[in-house]
C-alpha cells in the first residue's frame, strides 16, 4: 500500500475532536463502522477517572465493551457486556481490537465519559498508524504510550516500536472499507473542517437509505445510567415534508432520473418524487448554492451567505457529493480562498466550479478526485459554465462568449472569445445548451446565439423579454421568460406551444418530463399547455404557523396566508396587501387572523371565502382562542381585548406591549418581555402576575412553563417556583409526557426534566432551529424562516405514563415579584358630554366619507354610461340605499330611466342576523308584517293587491317596532321609518351592537355597545346618557320595563340588574334580588296598577316587584325545554323555546292567580320547527320559524301558516318559476312542499305540468300534484336536467348524458360521454351543450341516420348519434357553466371565472366579460353576473350597466330568479 493510498484510507475514517469532557457530561457517538481497531487519542491526568463504552451489533444482538480505569480486572456483569481495565494514559492512543471481544457485525455507537481530554479517533484494519496520524506533543511534552486493549491480555507499546509497525502494515484487510456516517458530538465543534476528510460532525435531518424506505433522523442523545430514567432510545420524530425551495443565484432544478428531481432548501438538498411527492433528503453545512449531477451522484457546491459582508470571518466554500440514491456522502472537502459559488458543471470524474476570491474576483476551479488540479481568475464576468468535453468547456456573461481549453502541461486554461459584433454591447448572456452539431446561448435581450465550431452562425430574436435557459426537450427547444416558457421548433421558425404564466420562470430541466422553477420558490410539471404545481414556498419569513382541522394555516412577511393540507400540498392562498398576519388562531372550524393594520379576519375553511371582518383600530400582535371557542385575546401594543365567540368586544385590559396569550381550561395569561399575568375565564378578573425576564410562555392545566433568559423555568398555575432547568432554548410548547424546546436546536425533554442522579435531564436533540410548532394528528409543524417542516412522530406522546406532580416544599426566590389581587372591580359612569363631543365628531366624519364615496360612484357611473349607444346616453344617478318605499297599492320599485337597470320585484324568504331569537315588525292596522332578508328589508302585504315591496339596505341587526314607525339596526347606523314604511331619518351610533330594545313610550331606544349602555332620543337623535357596564361573555338582554319612568333590566349572564335614568338625566341601577342562574329574557306587565317584571332562566320563571327590585316568587320547570325568550301583553304571557311548542298563560286579574295558573301546566301550540323571530303580542301574533311565518291566534287557539321558505342554515340550490329546492332535499311549491329527506335538489326543470328533480343520491324524481310519478338511476349524482318537447337529457357526474323518454316507465339510452364531471347542460331544436368540471365546453349536433329513415321505422327506434362541432376550454381551476343565447340561435354563452359569448358556428368569440363570475343568465339581450361576494352585475356586450349588492353568496341565476344563501329573488 502506497503512503498516498494509506493517508486517504485513514483521513475518510477519522473523528476529529478537540475539547474536554467533564465528569458531570456524557459523549455519545452514533456511528456505522466495520473495522477492527478503534484509536482514541487522549489524555487523562492523574486521580481522574474515565470511561469508554464501545457498542457493538452482532446477528441483532447488542453488546457492551467498557474500558475504565475504575476497574481492578476483567468482569462480565451480563452475558452482553464485559469490563475491561485500563492503565492511565498521558496525551497516548487507546487501542481497542474490538472483534478480539465479539466477532461483530457493526459498531453502532461510542460512549465517552469522566474527566478526558481528546483529540481524534480513528476506525481502520491496522494495529500501528503512520507516524503522518499519531498524536503530536501538547505543550514540549513527549507524546505518550499507546495502550492497546485486547481480549486477556493488556499491552503497552512505545510509538517507536518499528517491529509492530511493519508487522501491522503486511496485514490484509478483513472487509472493504466504508465510509462513516452519522458521527455526532456534543463537544465544541471544531470552526473548519479537515480540507480531505469527510465532515461528519453535526448531525443533520434524516437521510434517505432507498426510494422507499427512510433511515431514522440523526440526533443526539445523551444517554443515562440504564437504573435511572431515560427517553426511547430511537428518535421521537422523523422528518417527513419541508415546504421550501432557495434557487439562489439560478434556478438549481435538476431531473436526476425518470422518478426524482433534487433542488435546494437552504442546506437541504431535496430529492422528491414529481409523481407522488415522496421527499428524501442530503443535508450539508453550508447553504447550497449550485448543483450539478453526473451518473448516480450530485455535486453540491455550498457557501455561506455572510461572506459578502466580512468573509475573513466565514466559512470556505465547500464541494459536498451525495449518492442520491441512497442519500448517503461520498466526499466532502473544502475549496480554502473562496468563499462565494456561482455555478458548477461536472463530466466524467472532473467537477469545474466557478467561485469567488476574497476580493470577489471569478475564478475557475478544475477539480479531479477531489482534488484542485487547475486555480485560474477569470477577467470575465461569468453566469453559467458548460463542459464541452472533459478539455473544452464554454462560460457565458455579461457581454462575453468565452471557450476555455485545459492545457494540463501547464496546468492552465486558454481562452478563446469568438467574435459577436455589434451584439456584443448590453448582452448579458444567461445559459448554454450543447447539441450535437450546435451549440447556443440566450440573453436578456430576447435573442438566441448559434455557435458552430467557435464561431457565430446565427441569431434569432424570439421574444421582447428576457431568456432565463435555454434546453431541449423532445424535438423542440425551450426557452423560459419572464412571462412563460415557449415550445419553438429546432429553426426557431415558429413558436409551437406558449403556457403562460404570471410569475417570472427562472430556469427548467428536461429529460422525459419538463420541470419548470418560479421567481416566487414554486417548481411545477409541465402537463401539455398547462402547470401542475409540486413545489410551493413562502417568499419571506414564517410568521406564524396554526393548524385546524386537517389543514396547516401559515402567514408570512410577504402578505400570504398559505393553507396547506394533509399531502402536504398547498390548498389554497389567500393575498392580503392591505396588511401582515401577525398571527393565527382557531375559529370553530374556520381561522381568525389578525393584522398589523388593526383588522381581525375569519377565513372559511371550507370555500376559502372571507367570513367576517373586524377593524379594531389598532395593530394586532397577537390572537387566540379559549379550548371551548368562546374567548379570544387580541393582544395591541397598549392594550388587550376580550372577545366572545361573536367577536364583540367584551372587555378592554390595560397591558403594555404583550406579545403572547394562551388559555388553559379555567385560566388564560398574557405576557409582555418582562411581565406575565394571569386571568380567570369566568370573570375575567386578574389572579396573579409575575416580574420575569420572557422568551416564550405554555401554560397547561397543571404548569406553567416559561422561556427565560435561555433557561427553562416550570411554575404550578398560582405562579409557585417548582423548577429550573439551565439550558438554551427560546421556544417552549408541552404535550403529552414531553416538552418541546426550540432555539438554535430542536430538543424533546420527559415532562418532568428526570434523567440521572446527578440531575442531568434526559433529552433528545435534533440539529434544526426552529420558531414554533403546532400539532396536527401524528405530526409536528415547525417552521424557521421561510420553511416548514413537518415531522412525523414515532408512537404516542402520551405512551410513557407517570405521574405528574411537583415538590411541596416551595423554593424562595428574591429576585421573582408574586402579587396576587383579590380586589373587587367597582362599576364606573362615564361623562355624558365628552362622549357626546366625539360621538358628534365621529358622525361628522363618517357622514363626510359617505358623501365622498357616493360621489366617486356617480362618477364612476357616468364614465360607464358615456360608452353606451346613442339611445341609451342619457346620464342617470345611482339609487340611493335609504329610498323611501312607495306605500302600499303603487307600483313596485321601479327606476324610471333610459338605462336598464336592475330591479328587484321581490324576494321569497327571510335571514335573521343573530342565533338569537329576534323581533320584526306587524303593521295590524295597514296588514303587512317587515322582515330581514340580508340587505333587504321586505314588506309582505296581506291583501292579494299587493304582495311585497323591498327597500335595498345594509346589512340588517335588528328590526324595532315603536310609536311611530320601525326602526331598523344597521352596522354604525339606526334607520327610521314611519307606519307607511316612508323613510324618515338616519341616527349614527359608534360600537359594536350586541342587543337593542326599544322603551314602551316609543321615543327611546337603550342600546349595548360593547362594554357601554347607551340610551339614544329616536325624536331628535341624540344620546340622553350612557355608562360603562361590566358584562362577560355570555348572552346580554336588555329590556324596558316601565311606561313611566326610563328603567329597563339588564341579563348578563348570572347577573341581572334593574337600571334607570335619574332626573339629572343619569343612569344608576341596582341588583335584583334573585336566585342566580344564567337569565335569558324578560318582559313587563301590570296587574292592579302595579308594575312586575317575569323573567326567565332555563325552565324557570321569576316574578320582580319593580318598587322593591325582589323576587316574589320563581317556580321552576314551568316547561320541559329551556325559555328563550319571554313575551307579555295585557291578556297574555307567551314563552317561546328551542323546540317546535308555543306555551302561553291567560293574563289574570290578581297576582295569586297568576302564580297559580303559572304552577300548572300551560296550553301548547305546536309550530313546524324552531322559532327565530317575532312581533309584538295581543290577542295574536306572528312567529317565524326556521323555514315558515305563522299567524298565532291566542284567543282561538289557532294557527295559520302564511309564509314558507328555505331554513337559514340551508341552501336554496334550484330553482323553476316559484319553485325551490334545497340543499336538503325539500321542493317547495307555493305554500306546500314536496320532501326527500337527506338529498340535495340540484336541478328543476317543469314540462306539461310534470315536475323534473335532479338530485345528489343519483336519481332522477318526476313529479305530479306533489306525487311521485316516476324515477330512475343515472349515476352516483344527478347534475343536470334539460326537458324538451319530446324527451328529456339529464347527466351525471362521470359525464354521461343521457337522452330519455317516458313518465313512469322511463327509457334511458346514453348520447355521450364527456369523462368528466358535467356541471351544466342545455338543448334546442337538434343542437346540445354541456360544460364540464375541467373547464370545458362542448355544442353537439344530432345526426340522422339516413338509411334508417329510408327505411321508415319507429322514430323510437333509430339510434341516437351526436357529433361535435364546437369545443371550446377555459384557463382556469373553477368548474365552467354555459347556456345557450335566447336572442342568437348560434351563439352561447358560457362562463368560468369571466363570461365568454361564442358563435359555435364559426367558432370564433364575440365578446369576453372579464369578471370574477359564479353564476349567469340571460335576461332579453343583457347578461346577468352573480359572483361569490353577493354582488350582481348587468351588462351589455362589455359594458358594465348597474351592480347590486345581495349580500350572500349567489348560487344560482336561472331566468328571473337568483338564488344567494337560503333566499331566491326575482330581477
Amino acid at each position: 500500500m502506497s503512503y498516498q493510498e494509506y493517508k486517504e484510507k485513514f483521513q475518510s475514517n477519522k473523528i476529529t475532536l478537540e475539547g474536554n469532557v467533564t465528569t458531570a457530561a456524557v459523549l455519545t457517538i452514533p456511528c456505522n463502522l466495520h473495522k477492527n481497531y478503534i484509536h482514541v487519542q487522549a489524555n487523562v491526568e492523574s486521580q481522574h477517572i474515565f470511561m469508554i463504552n464501545v457498542s457493538v451489533v452482532k446477528a441483532g444482538q447488542n453488546y457492551t465493551i467498557s474500558i475504565s480505569n475504575l476497574y481492578k480486572g476483567i468482569k462480565f456483569p451480563n452475558e452482553n457486556s464485559i469490563q475491561v481495565p485500563c492503565q492511565q494514559v498521558q496525551w497516548g492512543t487507546i487501542i481497542v481490537d474490538s472483534k478480539s471481544f465479539y466477532a461483530f457485525d457493526e459498531i453502532v455507537k461510542i460512549q465517552i465519559s469522566g474527566a478526558i481530554s481528546l483529540k481524534d479517533i480513528f476506525n481502520s484494519n491496522e494495529e500501528i498508524l503512520e507516524p503522518e496520524f499519531k498524536i503530536k506533543p501538547v505543550s514540549n511534552q513527549p507524546a505518550g504510550k499507546t495502550i492497546m486493549i485486547r481480549q486477556n491480555r493488556i499491552e503497552s507499546k512505545e510509538n517507536q516500536n518499528k517491529n509492530q509497525k511493519n508487522k501491522s502494515q503486511n496485514k490484509k484487510e478483513k472487509e472493504k472499507q466504508q465510509e462513516l456516517q452519522g458521527l455526532k458530538s456534543i463537544l465544541k465543534k471544531s470552526k473548519y473542517m479537515s480540507p480531505l476528510g469527510p465532515r461528519e460532525d453535526e448531525p443533520q435531518p434524516e437521510q434517505n437509505v432507498s426510494p422507499t424506505k427512510q433511515e431514522e433522523f440523526a440526533f443526539k442523545e445523551i444517554e443515562l445510567d440504564p437504573n435511572n430514567f431515560e427517553l426511547l432510545p430511537s428518535p421521537l420524530m422523523t422528518l417527513k415534508h419541508i415546504h421550501g425551495y432557495t434557487p439562489y443565484y439560478q434556478a438549481n432544478l435538476k431531473l436526476l432520473d425518470d422518478a426524482y428531481f433534487a433542488y435546494p432548501c437552504q442546506n437541504q438538498l431535496i430529492i422528491m418524487n414529481h409523481d407522488n411527492l415522496e421527499q428524501k433528503y442530503c443535508s450539508t453545512n453550508l447553504p447550497i448554492a449550485a448543483i450539478a449531477v453526473h451518473k448516480h451522484n450530485v455535486i453540491l457546491a455550498c457557501e455561506n451567505k455572510k461572506f459578502y459582508s466580512n468573509h475573513h470571518e466565514s466559512a470556505p466554500s465547500e464541494i459536498v457529493i451525495f449518492d442520491f440514491i441512497t442519500c448517503t456522502k461520498q466526499a466532502h472537502y473544502q475549496l480554502d480562498g473562496y468563499y462565494g459559488i456561482v455555478c458548477i458543471d461536472t463530466i466524467d470524474d472532473f467537477i469545474l466550479v466557478c467561485a469567488l476570491d476574497n476580493q470577489q474576483r471569478f475564478s475557475l476551479l478544475y477539480i479531479q478526485n477531489d482534488v484542485v488540479q487547475i486555480k485560474q481568475v477569470s477577467p470575465f464576468h461569468i453566469q453559467n459554465i458548460k463542459f464541452v468535453n472533459k478539455d473544452l468547456f464554454i462560460t457565458c456573461g455579461r457581454e462575453n462568449i468565452r471557450y476555455w481549453t485545459v492545457k494540463r502541461d501547464t496546468l492552465t486554461f486558454q481562452g478563446h472569445t469568438p467574435y459577436l459584433g455589434n451584439y456584443t454591447r448590453e448582452s448579458f448572456f444567461t445559459d448554454i445548451l450543447l447539441t450535437p452539431r450546435r451549440i447556443l446561448a440566450s440573453c436578456k435581450k430576447g435573442r438566441i446565439f448559434q455557435f458552430i465550431d467557435k464561431e457565430l452562425t446565427g441569431v434569432w430574436q424570439i421574444s421582447d423579454t428576457p431568456i432565463t435557459q435555454v434546453t431541449q426537450f423532445d424535438q423542440f427547444i425551450i426557452t423560459t421568460h419572464k412571462d412563460g416558457v415557449r415550445f419553438w421548433k429546432l429553426d426557431f421558425s415558429e413558436v409551437v406551444r406558449f403556457i403562460q404564466s404570471d410569475v417570472e420562470v427562472i430556469g427548467c430541466d428536461s429529460s422525459k418530463v419538463l420541470l419548470c422553477a418560479f421567481k416566487n420558490k414554486s417548481i411545477a410539471k409541465v402537463k401539455t399547455d398547462t402547470f401542475q404545481f409540486l413545489v410551493h414556498s413562502h417568499q419571506q419569513d414564517i410568521i406564524d404557523v396554526q393548524t385546524v382541522g386537517k389543514y396547516i394555516i401559515t402567514s408570512s412577511l410577504d402578505h400570504n396566508i398559505c393553507i396547506w393540507n394533509q399531502d402536504t400540498q398547498l390548498q389554497y392562498q389567500f393575498k392580503c396587501l392591505d396588511g401582515i398576519a401577525t398571527s393565527i388562531a382557531k375559529y370553530k372550524q374556520n381561522i381568525i387572523v389578525a393584522f398589523d393594520n388593526g383588522l381581525i379576519r375569519v377565513f372559511d375553511l371550507n370555500n376559502f371565502t372571507l367570513q367576517q371582518e373586524m377593524d379594531t383600530k389598532s395593530p394586532v400582535s397577537k390572537i387566540v382562542g379559549s379550548q371551548q371557542d368562546h374567548l379570544y385575546i387580541c393582544c395591541h401594543e397598549s392594550d388587550t381585548i376580550l372577545l366572545n365567540h361573536q367577536l364583540q368586544i367584551i372587555k378592554t385590559l390595560k397591558f403594555n406591549k404583550p406579545f403572547t396569550a394562551g388559555f388553559n381550561t379555567d385560566l388564560f395569561y398574557i405576557a409582555s418581555k418582562e411581565l406575565i399575568k394571569i386571568y380567570s375565564v369566568d370573570t375575567l378578573l386578574e389572579k396573579f402576575h409575575l416580574n420575569i425576564q420572557i422568551d416564550s410562555v405554555d401554560l397547561n392545566d397543571e404548569h406553567l412553563l416559561l422561556a427565560s433568559d435561555g433557561n427553562l423555568k416550570r411554575f404550578d398555575t398560582q405562579m409557585n417556583f417548582l423548577q429550573e432547568l439551565v439550558t438554551k432554548v427560546s421556544y417552549v410548547k408541552a404535550s403529552g409526557n414531553y416538552v418541546f424546546c426550540g432555539g438554535d436546536q430542536f430538543m424533546i425533554f420527559d415532562y418532568l426534566f428526570r434523567g440521572d442522579n446527578y440531575g442531568t435531564p434526559s433529552k433528545q436533540i435534533y440539529n434544526q432551529p426552529i420558531r414554533k410548532i403546532a400539532f396536527l394528528d401524528d405530526n409536528i409543524v415547525s417552521f424557521i424562516g421561510d420553511f416548514i417542516f413537518i415531522w412525523e412522530i414515532r408512537g404516542n406522546l402520551n405512551n410513557q405514563a407517570f405521574t405528574i406532580g411537583h415538590p411541596t416544599q416551595r423554593d424562595k426566590l428574591q429576585q421573582f415579584e408574586i402579587v396576587q389581587e383579590t380586589q373587587k372591580v367597582k362599576k364606573q359612569q362615564l361623562e355624558k358630554e365628552p362622549k357626546a363631543d366625539k360621538t358628534k365628531r365621529q358622525t361628522q366624519i363618517d357622514l363626510q366619507k359617505v358623501q365622498d364615496d357616493q360621489q366617486k360612484k356617480e362618477q364612476r357611473s357616468n364614465q360607464k354610461v358615456s360608452q353606451i349607444n346613442d339611445k341609451l346616453s342619457s346620464p342617470k344617478q345611482s339609487p340611493k340605499l335609504d329610498s323611501p318605499l312607495k306605500k302600499p297599492g303603487t307600483p313596485k320599485l321601479v327606476i324610471e330611466d333610459q338605462i336598464p337597470r336592475i330591479n328587484i320585484n321581490s324576494v321569497r324568504g327571510y335571514c335573521f342576523e343573530s342565533t338569537s331569537i329576534q323581533q320584526f315588525a306587524w303593521n295590524r292596522k295597514q296588514k303587512f308584517y317587515v322582515l330581514p332578508a340580508v340587505n333587504f328589508l321586505t314588506i309582505n302585504f296581506l291583501n292579494e293587491d299587493s304582495n311585497q315591496n323591498l327597500v335595498l339596505i345594509d346589512k340588517i341587526l335588528g328590526i324595532h317596532q315603536y310609536v311611530n314607525g320601525i326602526v331598523i339596526i344597521n352596522p354604525m347606523k339606526l334607520k327610521l321609518f314611519n307606519n307607511n314604511m316612508e323613510y324618515t331619518k338616519t341616527i349614527d351610533y359608534a360600537g359594536i351592537l350586541q342587543c337593542a330594545s326599544i322603551s314602551l313610550c316609543g321615543n327611546y331606544i337603550a342600546l349595548i355597545l360593547d362594554q357601554t349602555v347607551q340610551i339614544i332620543e329616536l325624536s331628535s337623535g341624540r344620546i340622553l346618557t350612557q355608562s360603562i357596564i361590566q358584562r362577560g361573555q355570555s348572552h346580554t338582554y336588555i329590556e324596558w320595563c316601565s311606561k313611566q319612568d326610563l328603567m329597563f333590566v339588564l341579563l348578563t349572564g348570572y347577573s341581572s340588574q334593574l337600571w334607570r335614568v335619574n332626573q339629572r338625566a343619569l343612569l344608576e341601577y341596582c341588583d335584583i334580588e334573585i336566585q342566580q342562574m344564567p337569565y335569558r329574557s324578560s318582559a313587563n306587565f301590570e296587574i292592579g296598577g302595579k308594575g312586575f317584571i317575569i323573567i326567565a332562566g332555563g325552565s324557570s320563571l321569576s316574578i320582580i316587584d319593580i318598587r322593591t327590585a325582589r323576587a316574589l316568587v320563581t317556580v321552576d320547570n314551568v316547561v320541559n325545554q329551556d325559555i328563550i325568550q319571554i313575551i307579555a301583553s295585557q291578556k297574555y304571557i307567551l314563552l317561546l323555546t328551542n323546540s317546535i311548542n308555543v306555551y302561553f298563560y291567560p293574563m289574570a286579574s290578581t297576582l295569586d292567580f297568576l302564580i297559580k295558573s303559572i304552577q300548572e301546566k300551560p296550553q301548547i301550540l305546536s309550530l313546524d320547527s324552531q322559532p327565530v323571530g317575532y312581533t309584538d303580542l295581543d290577542n295574536d301574533i306572528m312567529i317565524a320559524t326556521r323555514s315558515s311565518i305563522w299567524y298565532v291566534d291566542l284567543k282561538d287557539k289557532v294557527t295559520l301558516k302564511i309564509q314558507n321558505t328555505i331554513p337559514q342554515n340551508e341552501q336554496a340550490l334550484a330553482v323553476e318559476k316559484d319553485i325551490i329546492g334545497s340543499s336538503e332535499g325539500s321542493i317547495l311549491i307555493g305554500m306546500e312542499e314536496i320532501l326527500v329527506p337527506k338529498r340535495q335538489c340540484l336541478c328543476l326543470e317543469m314540462m306539461n305540468k310534470i315536475l323534473y328533480a335532479a338530485f345528489d343520491d343519483g336519481y332522477l324524481r318526476l313529479f305530479k300534484d306533489f306525487k311521485l310519478l316516476g324515477q330512475i338511476k343515472v349515476g352516483k349524482i344527478a347534475t343536470s336536467v334539460k326537458c324538451l318537447k319530446t324527451h328529456f337529457l339529464v347527466s351525471n357526474e362521470l359525464g354521461q348524458i343521457y337522452y330519455c323518454t317516458g313518465e313512469k316507465e322511463i327509457k334511458m339510452r346514453e348520447v355521450q360521454n364527456a369523462e368528466f364531471y358535467i356541471t351544466s347542460i342545455d338543448a334546442f331544436e337538434e343542437t346540445l351543450g354541456y360544460s364540464t368540471g375541467n373547464q370545458k365546453v362542448q355544442i353537439l349536433l344530432r345526426k340522422h341516420n339516413e338509411e334508417f329513415n329510408i327505411k321508415k321505422q319507429k322514430v323510437e327506434d333509430e339510434p341516437i348519434q351526436y357529433y361535435l362541432i364546437d369545443s371550446y376550454r377555459f384557463r382556469s381551476i373553477d368548474p365552467a357553466l354555459m347556456k345557450f343565447s335566447k336572442t342568437q340561435k348560434d351563439q352561447v354563452i358560457m362562463a368560468c371565472n369571466q363570461v365568454v359569448v361564442r358563435n359555435f358556428i364559426e367558432h370564433l368569440n364575440i365578446y369576453i366579460i372579464d369578471t370574477n363570475v359564479l353564476q349567469f343568465g340571460q335576461i332579453d339581450d343583457y347578461i346577468v353576473v352573480g359572483r361569490s361576494d353577493g354582488s350582481l352585475s348587468l351588462y351589455d356586450n362589455e359594458i358594465e350597466l348597474d351592480k347590486i349588492q345581495l349580500g350572500q353568496k349567489i348560487h344560482l341565476i336561472k331566468d328571473r330568479q337568483i338564488a344567494f344563501g337560503n333566499l331566491v329573488c326575482q330581477i
